[in-house]
């Protein structure tokens, strides 16, 4: 699913000379195969400064400081959360047209050549109608991080001028050591003074109570369901290899920004194929009561049958009638969903094979039907893509075999026929 790179310095507190020894854990070991490099390197001829002082910070102290002409000063924080359940916030100043600011979880001196994250450029302001971050939780104007209750126009901005800002998600430290590294580069001819302020937040810290009482019920239904687990023990038992049987799951939160980004019309219907446990019928459940239906259709008899309980577990706990919901256990390309007002499938590892049959089946679609998808469907003289999603939400690692971070990459919807 990609490289991995990590670099240890005379300057990491764990650093000692003599042997190491490199492990590699694989979680499907059935497919994956690897490749490991190790280089040996001079300090002195590391990106910058190698023993350069590092400044470590804690949460919600502002460090002062000041930067020499074209240089830079570099600090470490040590994550205090579960990674799952954080996002980090970092403001400094002065903002993009002094300095830039490298981050990462990987290297101790992030820098333009070696980094993960960057602020370093004027970022204008995006709008639904071309690439948009799909992420309730925004940069406001001032650069503070804010929850949107909303979907609206104007989804992320980092000014020039004051400070500059940004806001990482904790699950990217849920398979590393839990420290992130700021390097804070000085790009003008003159002396700098700067200041960093680093603040982890849960998303509870943000959310307004009534989407907290969605996600606590959300959780109550959920709370003693592996998916992935199920999914691994019958995969394994019936030797099903195909990457279309790859399990994924939503996060609830992030997964109803997007339906507010899709704006279901009144008493329409609701499909997700491939629905596994169910948590997206619970997700579209909690967000519109007005849904006439909301349907399901999964393979695997483990997940369905899981996928069941969760309803009746739902029904149970918010007294909805259990024929609002509909699960079928079988093949998705064989079940009847022309009916559907809004379609959602965690497509990323679906072949081009299934997509094509998808989308062939789709056109018996009504026209204005929207599908959320990681995949396109192709066929632009059928669908139209109605959002490009860039960055959108993390998925729960402990319970999802791939490393992707999207949950929805596409928004389409069917087009309708033009008149003659």
């Amino acid at each position: 699913m990609g490289a991995v790179t990590l670099y240890i310095t005379p300057e990491d507190p764990k650093y000692n000379e003599g042997w190491y020894y490199i492990g590699v854990y694989g979680y499907k070991h059935d497919t994956n195969s690897y490749t490991l490099t190790v280089t040996l390197a001079d300090p002195g001829n590391f990106p910058h400064k190698s023993l350069a002082p590092i400044t470590s910070l804690n949460s919600k102290e502002t460090v002062n400081f000041t930067v020499s002409p074209l240089s830079a000063v570099y600090f470490r924080y040590d994550l205090k959360g579960a990674p799952i359940d954080i996002m980090l916030h970092i403001l400094a100043t002065p903002g993009i047209d002094k300095a830039e600011m490298y981050i990462s979880n990987e290297t101790i001196y992030p820098s333009s050549e070696v980094s993960k994250w960057a602020v370093k450029n004027p970022v204008k302001a995006t709008t639904f109608s071309t690439s948009t971050e799909a992420d309730p939780f925004i940069l406001n104007d001032k650069n503070e991080l804010e929850y949107a209750p909303s979907a609206e126009p104007v989804r992320e901005r980092r000014h020039g001028g004051d400070s500059m800002a940004i806001k990482i998600d904790g699950y990217h430290w849920k398979h590393s050591k839990r420290v992130c590294y700021i390097g804070f580069h000085n790009i003008t001819s003159g002396s700098l003074k700067a200041s960093l302020t680093l603040t982890e937040y849960r998303e509870v810290d943000l959310i307004p109570k009534e989407v907290f009482n969605q996600l606590t019920c959300f959780a109550k239904v959920f709370e003693k369901v592996e998916g992935g687990s199920i999914s691994q023990s019958e995969r394994h038992d019936k030797k099903l290899t195909g990457s279309q049987y790859t399990y994924g799951e939503i996060l609830p939160l992030q997964f109803l920004f997007l339906l507010k980004m899709a704006k279901p019309k009144p008493n329409g219907v609701f499909w997700d194929l491939g629905s596994g446990t169910g948590k997206a019928l619970i997700a579209a459940a909690l967000e519109y009561s007005d849904f006439k239906r909301i349907c399901g259709v999964e393979l695997l008899g483990g997940l369905y049958d899981a996928g069941v309980s969760a309803v009746n577990k739902y029904c149970e706990v918010t007294n909805t009638d259990k024929g609002k919901f509909t699960l079928i256990k079988g093949d998705m390309t064989q079940v009847d969903w022309s009916d559907a007002d809004l379609i959602y499938t965690s497509s990323i590892c679906f072949p081009g094979e299934l997509i094509e049959k998808l989308a062939e089946k789709g056109k018996s679609l009504k026209p204005g039907t929207k599908i959320i998808s990681l995949k396109s469907w192709g066929m632009p003289e059928v669908y139209k893509i109605v959002h490009s999603v860039k960055a959108v939400s993390y998925t729960h690692l402990r319970a999802h075999e791939t490393r992707h971070d999207l949950v929805c990459r596409l928004l389409l919807e069917k087009k309708k026929k033009k008149k003659k």
